[in-house]
């Protein structure tokens, strides 16, 4: 016998298989196409967030850059009978600039014991900022503009209009008010320059004193010192007996030499009225 083969047919749906991967595939190209959009999209937020914030810093935060810009040197020319050059000087745009502080003045300020002690801050273009002035011992706010803000009446700040100083008032200062003075300019950020101020009380020594032994008859000469004053005292007087001295005494023989600077000296000299 001869065994006939079968033969078996498989009808495989290739077309559906085909159309589903297709739809897999643009469903997932799709979602690439669409992540693709979305980071493009953000990248240019992101871009046009960056420029905006770099405009806002450059005409808020520093509003004076633009104007550096035309600083520098420049020649001036006047044509008379002949044409002169004057050498190249430094130009800088002293209304268009932000305010400065004029440096020129001493930062260390000595004052006498009761006596009315002044701290100036002068500010160039100062425009519509105010002025403070703060004392750094305690970060305390003593005065804004022409107002007081410190329950201690001792201070105040003495301004004129049209006028670029701004001049802490310390009335009858002591030894405590020693220190940091801080003078601020409300600008974006803050400037400041600092000041110290010495409250000092002159001391005056008579040297070999207090007690002296001179022989009777013999010429007196006494030598004074006066430490500690800011300038040298306009006048000094002798006293006996808490009795000031009269130079002018009919008796005479009395004499004062006065030698001023840092440290002054005072000689006084008194001798024997003359035998007759």
């Amino acid at each position: 016998f001869k065994k006939k083969k079968k033969t078996y047919n498989f009808e495989l749906p290739v077309k559906k298989l085909v159309t589903n991967r297709l739809n897999f595939h643009r469903k997932f190209f799709f979602r690439i196409e669409s992540c693709i959009v979305s980071f493009r999209l953000w990248n240019l937020i992101y871009s046009i967030m960056q420029v905006l914030l770099g405009i806002f810093l450059y005409f808020m935060v520093y509003p004076d850059v633009s104007h550096q810009m035309d600083s520098g040197y420049y020649k001036y020319e006047e044509e008379q009978t002949s044409t002169t050059t004057t050498p190249g000087v430094p130009l800088e745009h002293t209304s268009l600039r932000g305010p400065y502080f004029d440096t020129t003045a001493s930062k260390n300020v000595t004052a006498l014991v009761g006596k009315t002690a002044y701290l100036n801050c002068r500010v160039r273009n100062v425009g519509n900022r105010t002025i403070s002035w703060v004392r750094h011992r305690d970060i305390h706010l003593l005065t804004v503009s022409g107002y007081t803000y410190t329950s201690d009446q001792r201070f105040s700040c003495l301004h004129k209009p049209q006028n670029e100083d701004w001049t802490l008032q310390i009335k009858y200062p002591q030894k405590r008010d020693s220190g940091i003075y801080e003078c601020q300019v409300s600008t974006t950020p803050p400037i400041g320059i600092s000041m110290y101020l010495s409250v000092v009380e002159p001391i005056t020594q008579v040297i070999g004193g207090p007690d002296m032994y001179i022989n009777k008859g013999s010429t007196m000469n006494l030598t004074c010192i006066i430490k500690h004053s800011p300038e040298p005292p306009p006048a000094i007087y002798w006293l006996h007996n808490t009795e000031e001295i009269n130079y002018d005494s009919p008796r005479g023989g009395v004499s004062v030499i006065t030698e001023k600077g840092d440290v002054t000296t005072s000689y006084l000299s008194k001798h024997p009225p003359s035998q007759e």
